[in-house]
């Protein structure tokens, strides 16, 4: 389950598909989660685009406002922290990034160490490798599915700049699976490429490639959001998709199932 794009701290964001999320993870056997960014708001109030009206109810609190970036952090911590030991990786988003860059924190590593697993860290991008054995020795694994994961860039209203975006990561990466966020949409991009023919048969291989969702609703009633004030799409469905790796069956197609 990638979990990307959640913008905790924010009145839009759907706590209760969150918490929804994080028990399944949690009470599911061989389920993972794998970090996206954007894990909070983390919008400074120095910064032009503070509106305490936005902020969500449990940020109205002199503690919170005093640090909303500790306050934020603290909360996504107490999510996080249950399904630690079945994460695969973490990246941070370019929330984390300002933060870093304007304000001199490092909000992935307090993620991280507060969750207790700074193995996790990988900055703005990064690779998973899935490594499966039919039985376990010191040979070279049976199955290996690769997996890149960036929060993302770029965007735009319409439906063709994401997916360029998807398809320049895929043509430059090699990689199985290849994760991407930030533009708070789901999509999915499937191309099937030949390798080679061999005795006049084509051997084709299988990529796949996810635009992985939001927990931020697009409309709330009540202070308007900044995707409303700026005309976003409308993203009706929040929370993550689901990936299912089954490296053993030979149909390729299915060696990935997305199930957005």
């Amino acid at each position: 389950m990638p979990l990307f794009d959640i913008h905790l701290g924010a009145e839009a964001c759907d706590e209760d598909k969150l918490r929804e999320s994080i028990a399944r993870v949690a009470n599911t056997s061989r389920m993972y989660v794998i970090g996206g960014g954007d894990y909070a708001e983390y919008i400074a109030k120095s910064d032009k685009r503070f509106d305490v009206r936005s902020l969500a109810s449990w940020m109205i609190d002199k503690d919170a406002l005093a640090d909303p970036a500790l306050a934020q952090t603290d909360r996504i911590v107490s999510y996080l922290r249950p399904v630690a030991h079945k994460s695969l990786g973490m990246i941070s988003g370019n929330h984390e990034a300002s933060m870093s860059k304007y304000y001199e924190r490092d909000i992935l590593g307090e993620i991280c160490r507060g969750i207790g697993r700074r193995d996790l860290m990988m900055g703005y991008e990064g690779w998973i490798i899935l490594n499966f054995w039919a039985n376990k020795s010191e040979a070279p694994p049976d199955h290996t599915i690769r997996i890149r994961v960036h929060h993302g860039y770029g965007g735009g209203r319409s439906e063709g700049a994401p997916m360029n975006a998807m398809q320049m990561m895929m043509l430059t990466h090699e990689a199985d699976l290849v994760l991407m966020g930030h533009i708070h949409k789901r999509g999915v991009a499937n191309p099937v490429m030949v390798e080679y023919i061999e005795n006049g048969v084509p051997k084709y291989r299988i990529r796949k490639g996810m635009y992985c969702g939001t927990y931020l609703r697009t409309r709330i009633v009540g202070p308007s959001t900044y995707a409303a004030v700026a005309g976003y799409n409308v993203t009706l469905a929040v929370g993550s998709p689901i990936l299912t790796v089954n490296p053993w069956v030979p149909d390729l197609d299915q060696r990935i199932v997305v199930s957005a």
